[in-house]
This record gives C-alpha cells, sequence and structure tokens, in this order.
C-alpha cells in the first residue's frame, strides 16, 4: 500500500460537498523514575483476557493496562498496580477509538453524540473551525476530538460559498495571501472545493487546474495537508496532478484503472464517504440503521431525523460505481479512510461511520482493512502521531465491543465500553439523557 505525506506538526495538527447545492494528573515523583510517570493506583484500568485490533493487527487474547490519560502496557506480564480496576474482556475486542475523516459540526452535541457510538476523533472538512479551537482550548470532557479545516477554498458562488461568513477567491485574487488567511484562523488543514456541478447536472463556479495547483502549493508551503472535494473523474485527475493529500469524496463513474494507478502513484489518500453517497442513489440505510436495536436507544429526535432524511433528486445516480471506484482505488493500493459526511441527509454524527465500514466492507476491503481506514490510516495520513493504535504511551482512546469485529464488521455497534482519554463515557447516561429529549 502505498503511503501519503504527512506533513510536520507545530503545536498540534498541521495539516460541504456538492451534495448540498440547493439543499440544503497526578503529580511526579522525584523518584525512582518510573514512579515518576505512574498516577495513584486509582488511575489504573486493566482490561484482561480482551482481544485486541491494535490498529493494524490481531492480537488473539492479551491484557491491556490503561494509567491515567495513556496506554501504559500490552501483555499478561505488562506492569500494573496490585489495586487496579479490572475488566474481563473475554469474548469482546478492543480497538482503538474510531476516527469520522469527513464530516461537517455546528454544534457540541453532534460531538457528543460521535463519542456516544466510538468515534472519538472528527476531521471536520468546512465549518466547525471555532467550534474545534474551542473545543482544545479545554479539557475533553465527553466530546468527540475535533480537528477543522475550517474556511474552505471556493470561488464567489461556488460551493461552499454559502457557509455563513465564508470567504471566496476571485480567480485574479493572491491565493497564497487566502490560504495564509485560513491557517492565521486556525484551519488544521486546508479544504479545497473543485466542484463544477457537472456531475450532478447543473453549472456551479469553480477554480481552475491553476489555481488549484496553487492552493495546493500553498498549503504545503505552511507544512500542512490540502485536501480536495471533487466528485466527477476529471476533477479528481486535475486534484491529484496537483499533488493533492486526499480527495474528500469518490468520483462518479466506477472503477477507472488509468485514474486510480495516477491516485496510487502520487500519493493521494481517498476518503470516499459512501454513507453519503448511497443516501443520494437512493439506499434507505439511514432507517436500518436508525432501528437497530443496538443503535435506537442511543438516538435522539435529531439524529432520526437526519437518517431518515433523503436528497431529493429526481434522477439519482446508481450506487454501485461508488462502491466500484473504492475497490478498484483499494486493490490499487491506495489508502482508504472511513469517513460519513455527516451534517449531511441520511447520516448522523457517530452511528454513521459503522455503517461506513459495512460499505467499505461491501466495496472489497476486509473487516480488518476497514477497521484501519477508521483507525491507524487516518492518524497516519492526518499526522495524529498520538491516537489510532493501541500501543504503549498512545493515548487511551478506546472502544470495547462484544464479539469480533475483525471477521464480523457489524460487531463494532455492539458497544460495551468507551473511553476518551482515559476517561469512561457513561453511555447509558447518554441513552437517558437522549430518550428524555423524545
Amino acid at each position: 500500500m502505498s503511503s501519503c505525506r504527512s506533513f510536520p506538526m507545530k503545536r498540534r495538527l498541521v495539516i460541504a460537498p456538492i451534495l448540498a447545492l440547493g439543499l440544503a494528573g497526578c503529580h511526579a515523583q522525584p523518584s525512582p523514575k518510573k514512579a515518576a510517570l505512574r498516577p495513584v493506583a486509582s488511575n489504573q484500568l486493566v482490561i484482561e483476557h480482551v482481544r485486541v485490533f491494535d490498529g493494524q493487527r490481531v492480537i488473539a487474547e492479551t491484557d491491556v493496562v490503561i494509567d491515567g490519560d495513556r496506554i501504559a502496557g500490552i501483555g499478561p506480564d505488562a506492569a500494573r498496580d496490585d489495586r487496579a480496576r479490572v475488566i474481563d474482556g473475554s469474548g469482546h475486542t478492543l480497538l482503538p477509538g474510531l476516527i469520522d475523516a469527513h464530516t461537517h459540526v455546528d454544534r457540541a452535541e453532534q460531538l457528543q453524540q460521535a463519542l456516544a457510538f466510538g468515534i472519538t476523533t472528527e476531521l471536520d472538512m468546512a465549518g466547525g473551525g471555532r467550534l474545534a479551537a474551542a473545543q482544545r482550548a479545554k479539557p475533553p470532557g465527553d466530546q468527540a476530538t475535533l480537528y477543522s479545516a475550517g474556511n474552505p477554498v471556493t470561488v464567489p458562488g461556488g460551493h461552499g460559498s454559502d457557509l455563513p461568513a465564508a470567504p471566496t477567491v476571485a480567480a485574479d485574487g493572491d491565493m497564497a495571501a487566502f490560504v495564509a488567511a485560513r491557517f492565521e484562523e486556525g484551519s488544521d488543514y486546508l479544504k479545497i472545493i473543485l466542484e463544477s456541478g457537472t456531475g450532478w447536472g447543473v453549472s456551479v463556479p469553480t477554480l481552475s487546474p491553476a489555481m488549484m495547483a496553487a492552493a495546493v502549493a500553498a498549503a504545503h508551503q505552511h507544512d500542512r495537508l490540502a485536501v480536495v472535494h471533487i466528485t466527477t473523474s476529471a476533477e479528481a485527475a486535475i486534484a491529484v496532478s496537483a499533488r493533492a493529500d486526499a480527495l474528500v469524496h469518490v468520483y462518479m463513474g466506477g472503477a477507472n484503472p488509468a485514474l486510480s494507478a495516477k491516485v496510487r502513484r502520487a500519493g493521494t489518500a481517498v476518503i470516499p464517504t459512501l454513507s453519503v453517497l448511497v443516501g443520494v442513489c437512493g439506499a434507505r440505510r439511514g432507517d436500518v440503521l436508525a432501528a437497530h436495536p443496538t443503535v435506537a436507544p442511543y438516538l435522539g429526535q435529531a439524529a432520526r431525523a437526519a437518517l431518515a432524511d433523503m436528497f431529493p433528486l429526481d434522477d439519482p445516480p446508481a450506487c454501485d460505481q461508488f462502491l466500484h471506484a473504492v475497490a478498484q482505488l483499494h486493490a490499487d493500493g491506495v489508502p482508504i479512510l472511513a469517513g460519513t459526511d455527516a451534517g449531511n441527509p441520511g447520516t448522523a454524527h457517530g452511528v454513521s461511520l459503522h455503517d461506513e465500514l459495512a460499505l467499505l466492507v461491501d466495496a472489497g476491503l476486509t473487516p480488518l482493512e476497514a477497521l484501519a481506514a477508521a483507525t491507524s490510516i487516518p492518524a497516519r495520513v492526518f499526522g495524529l502521531r498520538d491516537r489510532g493504535r493501541i500501543a504503549e504511551s498512545y493515548r487511551a482512546d478506546l472502544v470495547l465491543v462484544k464479539g469480533d469485529p475483525t471477521t464480523d464488521i457489524t460487531a463494532t455497534m455492539n458497544i460495551v465500553g468507551i473511553w476518551h482519554d482515559g476517561i469512561a463515557f457513561d453511555r447509558e447516561s447518554w441513552a437517558r439523557s437522549v430518550t428524555a429529549g423524545l
């Protein structure tokens, strides 16, 4: 599998689709050295006899020691305090906290809902910049961690230009200055919109290939990632030629061997967002998802309504083309990242990522590969070096599920425990709160 470029971080991570067109601690001790790193016993948790998917491989049965907000050790011989709290993980699988690599966030409740379904990190792809900055200025609490593209690069009248107070760049504008302003605002990576509307039978102003290339180059000058919204294979080819780091939808038209090979050679990753695309083509998977017994108790009214919503297209595209495109890209070794485009009709934060994993398996990924697409791969591509794995010193972002999702991907929905930054999320209290709101 070819690798994507990952750029250096500064203080933190450095690095709305056409579908919406017209719709829309402890104290350190002086010695010994090991004791200085260990919090008091009450901060330790051990999950014993558990199957582990560490982000890359499966460990059939082992123990995992959590010490405060970090993973302190893995294995039956890992050092632990005699008074540590112990959970029997027999018959269960421990996963890294899941990462949704494409969402749109406009309120904190969406991040709570994400965490209630085991998503410990969301990557916002336009609109959530201020929320991301405010959230990371305080303790993690009971919300998924948010990173954001902030305001996207788009032209006057182009897709994304209707976001509140969204700036635009004209054909004769200073692209370098425009991109620099996005990072000054706090964008963690750059979202570029290359959307002509032709895939949907409309015409929309968009960037020229030269503007596209200038935007990517400017992002790379700032050591940040440049991700590109596309719909058609022609748009994807332009973005890949400009050395975009990721495409944040899969293109229409199905399998395209020549384009797929070009994507692989460029080291570009793809976030297909099958969850929203199959909704566009008419599949009502959201209704089925909302009714699932492992899901229904944790959905509030807004989430149910979002899952039941549909794009009002008179002539929806065929669903299979998107699965076939992903299958070709995956077969060619292109890094595939799981993302839902939650915030759009037919999707809801948190829960839709589980359906995205199932769709990726339908597209040809193995359950192990799909799990990696929601853990270690997005962490690597987006430079999130402290998560996406179950490994010593990594963040204790973890999900415990009943069964074995490494062989049956639907088992990810059988959630029995969630930890974010080592803090257990009270899922049943969440269920009571959303039920009270119905």
